[in-house]
């Protein structure tokens, strides 16, 4: 026997328990992202600038790390804005709700972590400049104990 048609196309999960699980996976990626604008990029550009890093193999590097930033906030708007939109208007939606919000969840993971990697990148490129410079330079004051 066929199955009827009403039940041809009820959800596997429930709606609720669909976004929950987004949110499980998309809320840290947000915050790392987060982090990564106010805290991290900030202080490498600010690093890389006192130790007087000019090459252009390392610059590329740090536009890429502040578009990321940049761009990830618009495609995680978007997709949000995407998505209220197929739940208020498309019915299929309900059956390939779970599906959709595994992969996106994958690739919000996926995306944080290769932007994560190339923050590391950048800093290790930082690192041997910062070791061959005389310490006295890195130090405020000149290197002396008295107070500013």
């Amino acid at each position: 026997m066929s199955e009827p048609a009403s039940t041809q196309f009820q959800p596997r999960e429930s709606a609720l328990r669909s976004y929950l699980q987004l949110a499980a996976y998309g809320i840290p990626c947000l915050f790392f992202v987060v982090f990564a604008d106010l805290v991290l990029i900030p202080r490498m550009l600010k690093i890389w600038s006192e130790v007087g890093g000019k090459e252009p193999e390392a610059n590329w590097i740090f536009d890429l790390c502040s578009i990321f930033v940049v761009y990830f906030q618009f495609f995680a708007g978007a997709a949000a804005a995407l998505f209220v939109i197929l739940e208020k208007t498309w019915p299929a939606w309900q059956r390939l709700r779970s599906p959709v919000f595994r992969i996106t969840a994958w690739l919000l993971n996926f995306a944080v972590m290769l932007g994560m990697t190339w923050m590391a990148v950048a800093a290790l490129l930082v690192v041997p400049k910062a070791v061959a410079m005389p310490r006295q330079k890195l130090e405020p004051n000149g290197g002396s104990k008295a107070p500013p």
